[in-house]
């Protein structure tokens, strides 16, 4: 520890600051009622929800509602149910708030992370300086990379729990298979294989990523002709597959079934054979020339040359493969750090006759804390409505908390929505994020009637008010999302060929548009009445309705049979449905 201190205190300074925004709210929020929750859109919300599910004991087939429990998870994922093991096997589920335990779970993993940077760094370099300023960079300046300094969109390692924790696993392994390439230990080639074979259980990105650099690597040297290292690679790649076979089954099972095309379309995925370029790729790819030019003999050339190559591959792979899936946890996640630290040491390596070259990235290390700092500061300011807003549902949450029998709870499909799913044991009536899971399509629908009636405004008039809303551009309503979710999907397009071209575009939308319409509204007139909407919540299990009358004044609750109040908070309301 004494040999590393300088990355110790940097590290657990980067990780304070990566954290102060949850660390400082409490002391800042005007109502501070103990929901603390990091704003990253609703992506920890979401996270925050598989969590709670898995705390609970349960699978993660859908984490939303009350179907589906035990079908595949389709995001492939083991972490929540390991984190949450322990606390399982403690029997202590009932007595510990997830949120609590993400948070502590997030500083320890953030610190661990830029700690396994630095190792890796540090293997390759030989420097402390180095290694600790590559490792900040990566982790706390990354935006700089895209030229925004002094962001005000938090910085991404903060959010529960990914991308830290499949970084963590990925970062693990790339040290492992640095210290096999420079030792040649099979101790080193073996955990490089099982950490491999781990990440078939943690990411999708994350292997597919590492597989991308066993390929490149195996190219680079098949190409040398060194076939030590080139069957050392096919091992460690195959065991690696073999590991992870259990869960590449599972993927294949579910993407060959009937949900295939609504999983890939609510994925994100689309078909094309076009290229994607990459700037940062490009730039580290000139630096790797520039520096192959005049370092050739540097131990570290053909690892570096490899995780430059995985980028271009795992964005590119469509070329082959034809489908794209999401590039940007490639590229954010993968691509942009791993540029970050084979660049610094590029760098750091060609400037090794300046004097000035320590200062150099002193600078660096100065000017990646001081962004750090002033975009923490700028982004806390943006989250903090949402926030205090947030505080309002807490009575709410604590009456639900009192019912110990899972139930089911009609509310909004907002991000305040979550809030059941992440502090209390009960499911939801619908959940846009639910479209990711294995879900019925007929529950899109069916939610869809239920929030057309529930509004007083569109009850009678179906088909007006839908097109009404479609027409309003200046936002997307609960009612017309959960339309364009069953309109998007009908279309056949890919989800961004609709998004992006369709949905506005009457030419090529508008006679689905007009068919589709007419059919939902012909099904929900067979709903449209007190007696067969009660039995439709009923259906769903429907016990508790939450009425946010801030938000949604539209709402009209008299249809709802044996309908009791239970708790109320700043013009928010919780009914029991007996």
């Amino acid at each position: 520890m004494r040999e590393h201190s300088l990355i110790i205190i940097l590290g657990l300074l980067l990780t304070l600051l990566i954290e102060a925004p949850l660390l400082v709210f409490p002391f800042v929020s005007k109502n501070y009622q103990g929901i603390n929750i990091p704003h990253f859109s609703t992506d920890s919300h979401f996270y925050l929800s598989r969590a709670k599910e898995a705390l609970e004991g349960r699978k993660l087939g859908n984490v939303f509602l009350r179907e589906g429990k035990n079908e595949q998870d389709a995001f492939f994922m083991y972490n929540e149910r390991v984190l949450t093991a322990p606390i399982r096997f403690l029997g202590l589920a009932d007595r510990i708030n997830v949120v609590i335990l993400y948070n502590i779970y997030n500083f320890i993993g953030v610190f661990i992370l830029i700690l396994l940077a630095y190792f890796f760094v540090w293997q390759l370099s030989g420097n402390k300086l180095l290694s600790a300023v590559a490792a900040v960079f990566a982790i706390g300046g990354y935006h700089i990379v895209y030229r925004q300094f002094f962001y005000n969109d938090f910085n991404i390692y903060g959010r529960p729990m990914y991308p830290y924790i499949s970084s963590l696993a990925f970062f693990a392994y790339l040290n492992f298979l640095a210290l096999w390439l420079k030792t040649q230990r099979f101790a080193y080639k073996a955990l490089s294989a099982t950490f491999l074979g781990l990440l078939f259980y943690i990411y999708v990105f994350a292997w597919t990523f590492a597989l991308a650099l066993n390929g490149a690597l195996f190219l680079i040297y098949f190409w040398k002709r060194d076939w030590v290292f080139a069957r050392s690679i096919i091992f460690i790649s195959g065991i690696g597959l073999l590991l992870g076979f259990y869960n590449l089954m599972r993927m294949w099972t579910l993407f060959n079934s009937d949900f295939s095309r609504q999983i890939y379309y609510f994925s994100w995925s689309s078909q094309t054979y076009g290229p994607i370029f990459s700037k940062i790729g490009a730039a580290t790819l000139a630096l790797l020339l520039f520096f192959f030019y005049k370092k050739r003999n540097d131990p570290n050339v053909i690892l570096i040359f490899g995780l430059i190559l995985a980028g271009w591959i795992s964005l590119n792979q469509q070329i082959i493969t034809g489908r794209v899936v999401e590039i940007g946890h490639y590229y954010w996640y993968f691509i942009v750090p791993v540029s970050i630290l084979a660049g610094l040491y590029m760098l750091w390596k060609l400037l090794d006759n300046f004097a000035w070259r320590k200062w150099l990235f002193a600078f660096v290390l100065a000017a990646v804390f001081l962004h750090g700092a002033l975009g923490q500061y700028r982004s806390f300011f943006t989250s903090l409505p949402g926030k205090e807003y947030e505080q309002l549902y807490r009575p709410i949450i604590a009456e639900l908390q009192k019912d110990p029998n899972p139930g089911v709870v009609f509310a909004d499909n907002d991000y305040l929505a979550y809030l059941v799913t992440i502090y209390t044991n009960h499911d939801l009536f619908w959940h846009p994020t639910a479209v990711a899971s294995v879900t019925p399509f007929s529950r899109f629908s069916d939610a869809l009637y239920a929030y057309m009636y529930i509004n007083k405004d569109a009850r009678g008039d179906f088909s007006g008010y839908l097109r009404r809303e479609i027409e309003n551009t200046n936002s997307v309503s609960l009612y017309e999302g959960l339309y364009r979710h069953i309109e998007g999907f009908k279309s056949g397009l890919d989800y961004y060929d609709y998004t992006g071209k369709a949905v506005n575009d009457k030419t090529i939308i508008g006679p689905l548009r007009d068919k589709l319409i007419a059919e939902l509204s012909a099904n929900y007139s067979k709903l449209a009445n007190n007696s067969a909407m009660n039995g439709l919540l009923k259906k769903y299990g429907v016990n508790y309705i939450i009425w946010d009358k801030n938000l949604y004044p539209e709402w009209n609750l008299n249809f709802v049979q044996g309908l009791q109040g239970a708790a109320s908070s700043g013009n928010i309301y919780l009914y029991r449905v007996i």
